[in-house]
């Protein structure tokens, strides 16, 4: 993935057993990234996740995380991303007031193409 995207970095993780690749670049994640999975379009409901993300990184583009109400804005898209908030943050006071957004709903019927 690192050498397809030209990005990125790759971590091993001896305890965990596992291998993860991670883009921290919000201008990579921006200009590669997204639009990579915009062109060859996810089936499954990761879509609804790729649909959130793309509200979070705007937000952060447009310096909206510099804010209260971006962060919080953030933080209320995040509750609706893949596992949502944990329990560890959810006991902090600030994160109490969590209302998370809809989640798009992801129907496919056909695949658009298969290559």
């Amino acid at each position: 993935m690192q050498d397809f995207f030209g990005t990125g970095s790759i971590s091993i993780s001896k305890t965990r057993q596992s291998v993860s690749y991670s883009v921290k670049s919000i201008k990579n994640i921006t200009t590669i990234i997204i639009p990579h999975f915009f062109k060859y379009k996810l089936l499954t409901p990761k879509a609804a996740d790729l649909n959130l993300f793309h509200k979070i990184v705007r937000l952060i583009n447009t310096k909206a995380h510099l804010t209260k109400e971006g962060l919080h804005q953030i933080i209320n898209i995040k509750a609706s991303l893949n596992l949502g908030i944990s329990e560890n943050l959810k006991s902090y006071s600030y994160f109490t007031k969590i209302t998370p957004v809809e989640r798009p709903l992801i129907k496919t019927t056909n695949i658009p193409d298969p290559y």
